[in-house]
């Protein structure tokens, strides 16, 4: 089956978060949009308050970085299938500190997603995700 790789425009959206060593993480994701109207975006099962949960469960803030008090963004760039796999997390900015290594574990954790759709067509494509890693 041919795939096609689509770039897409990302917009950012931002919520709190109380993550399990107590303090107040934001999260950035980088959100799709299409630029062309026949291409219907990729889906984390359940949406975007779904997603927002599982990073809430999966994305710690490391004690190293917070005791380092190293703050800002990971940004993971990974594969969605057209089967709706994830595969190939990749680091595009990086803080240290663990952070880098939580972030991938999270996207590595993630279930299928619902595939990004091109003329009725399901496609692959790569997604940005951006977490952000504050110190409080």
């Amino acid at each position: 089956m041919h795939k096609i790789l689509f770039t897409l425009l990302f917009s950012c959206i931002s919520f709190q978060l109380l993550a399990q060593t107590q303090e107040v993480q934001t999260i950035h994701i980088r959100k799709k949009t299409a630029t062309q109207d026949s291409l219907t975006p990729p889906e984390f099962p359940g949406g975007d308050a779904a997603m927002q949960v599982f990073i809430q469960d999966h994305a710690l803030y490391p004690d190293s970085a917070r005791k380092a008090g190293i703050k800002g963004f990971v940004v993971v760039v990974f594969n969605i299938g057209a089967e709706g796999s994830v595969s190939d997390p990749v680091i595009k900015e990086g803080l240290g500190y663990g952070c880098d290594e939580s972030a991938l574990k999270m996207v590595r954790a993630m279930p299928r997603w619902k595939p990004a759709v091109f003329k009725e067509t399901p496609v692959a494509l790569q997604y940005e995700l951006r977490v952000a890693f504050p110190s409080k």
